[in-house]
């Protein structure tokens, strides 16, 4: 699904909603997330999306005994780690976050995690 021609922010608010009514709970601790398979599940659950230069997917999650939504960004690292590649990582992580204000009231719970088997940095918000 390629939808980074549409307004971030209203598909963000879409994905939002249809995962409250009909997501799949994410059953993992915060530090104990396996992200293969929790993209795997997204991907056959059909609710992984393109958006900001990255991979979504949205969970409902219980956190702090509150119901919210998970989302992880899955954004691809270059191999090359020259300063302005490392720059442009940078800005796209900037870019999400600040949409991501920008989007919803507030942000729970944020968290960045690079896995270089991956090749992949993940951002985790808890909305």
């Amino acid at each position: 699904m390629n939808d980074n021609k549409k307004d971030p922010s209203i598909m963000l608010k879409q994905y939002y909603k249809e995962t409250l009514l009909t997501g799949e709970y994410l059953n993992y601790e915060l530090d104990m997330i396996d992200y293969y398979n929790v993209l795997f599940n997204s991907i056959k659950l059909n609710k992984l999306y393109n958006i900001l230069d990255s991979e979504l997917c949205l969970f409902k999650y219980k956190h702090d005994d509150e119901n919210s939504v998970f989302m992880i960004f899955s954004i691809p690292m270059q191999n090359n780690s020259q300063s302005k590649i490392q720059k442009h990582l940078s800005e796209k992580i900037m870019n999400i976050i600040k949409i991501l204000e920008d989007t919803f009231i507030m942000i729970k719970y944020m968290k960045l995690k690079e896995v270089k088997e991956d090749k992949r940095t993940y951002l985790n918000i808890i909305i």
